[in-house]
């Protein structure tokens, strides 16, 4: 369980550094739902890649770190989305795309 654990922080502690890294290169953002769903798409179709990278060409350490990179680039922004709903009252989506 310790070791669980322990695996648990170190993700949570990446998808926290991803969020950093997204909020200096982009600048905190506000999307409509609309918006938001595009960007995980686009995150979760790279997630995709990497599997089926990893199925045809076979596995491999660094397919497997491409893919829990896109990951948590995929959970980064599902926390980005929840900060927006937790941040912005009763109407949290109902914003114009930030450009």
């Amino acid at each position: 369980m310790k070791d669980q654990i322990a695996v648990q922080e170190k993700i949570v502690e990446d998808i926290m550094l991803e969020r950093d890294a997204q909020d200096s290169k982009w600048g905190i953002q506000r999307h409509s739902m609309t918006s938001w769903l595009v960007i995980l798409g686009e995150e979760f179709g790279e997630v995709c890649k990497e599997v089926c990278d990893c199925w045809t060409k076979g596995d491999s350490p660094e397919l497997r770190r491409r893919m829990r990179q896109e990951l948590i680039q995929v959970a980064a922004v599902a926390v980005a989305v929840l900060e927006q709903l937790d941040e912005c009252g009763p109407y949290p989506f109902q914003v114009p795309p930030t450009k």
